[in-house]
């Protein structure tokens, strides 16, 4: 008697979702805490009360919360980039994907289907690896020595910037393999919120037959998560998402 095989436990970037996701919201709640307590701190030196006729030699101008904080978030969205590329992989890979094809294109072996975009989504999370090394950590004494430790904060936010940029378009990718996926899986009936996505994403590129120039797709994806377009689309199905 022949037996399909079952896969009993899928890959941990499927299983660990909520846990992954979880932790980093967690994390983002925190971030957005310390840097709306900064935005709004008096970060002058001296501090003069006026009413005591006090002054005050202090250093609230440091910029350790901010330091610390965003080299948190460049580690969080490295990894939430990390996690998506993993997802992505699954589908190309028929021995991960079940019966989908494999990099999602029937011709397989006579198109590439998205199989270098998917070496796009390997390059950025591996370059948002090096990109996320801690700043804060780092210091070079200024200022005849007086100034011997700072935080590099600035530094810090440039570069979580760059990490969002690059994880922008990673997402960009998975949707397009997610939809891609999708195509093989007809005529079943999807969630309301995936349609939705779906038609989302459709509207700005089309079903994949054969090869054409994929930069092309991610360049059109990309506004739709920067600009919260999937996002508000998602809302509009399942409620507001805290």
């Amino acid at each position: 008697m022949v037996t399909s095989a079952k896969n009993v436990q899928n890959a941990y970037s499927l299983r660990c979702v909520p846990q992954v996701s979880g932790a980093a919201r967690e994390a983002l709640n925190y971030i957005r805490q310390m840097t709306e307590t900064e935005v709004n701190a008096v970060a002058d030196n001296p501090l003069f009360f006026t009413e005591k006729k006090i002054c005050l030699t202090g250093a609230n101008f440091h910029g350790a919360p901010i330091g610390y904080s965003q080299d948190l978030l460049k580690v969080i969205i490295t990894d939430l980039g990390n996690i998506s590329e993993r997802q992505t992989n699954n589908l190309m890979d028929p021995a991960c994907s079940g019966d989908l094809p494999a990099f999602l294109v029937q011709s397989a072996g006579l198109d590439s289907g998205l199989m270098i975009t998917q070496y796009t989504q390997a390059a950025l999370v591996s370059e948002n690896k090096v990109l996320a090394g801690p700043n804060s950590v780092d210091s070079i004494p200024v200022s005849a020595n007086q100034e011997d430790h700072v935080s590099f904060g600035t530094i810090a936010a440039r570069l979580a910037r760059e990490i969002i940029e690059n994880t922008q378009a990673v997402l960009a990718i998975q949707l397009l393999a997610v939809c891609q996926a999708y195509e093989f899986r007809k005529p079943l009936k999807p969630s309301k919120t995936f349609e939705a996505v779906y038609k989302l994403v459709r509207s700005v590129s089309p079903k994949i037959t054969k090869d054409r120039a994929f930069y092309k797709d991610i360049e059109q994806v990309v506004p739709l998560v920067r600009q919260y377009k999937v996002l508000e689309i998602v809302e509009k199905t399942v409620g507001k998402l805290k």
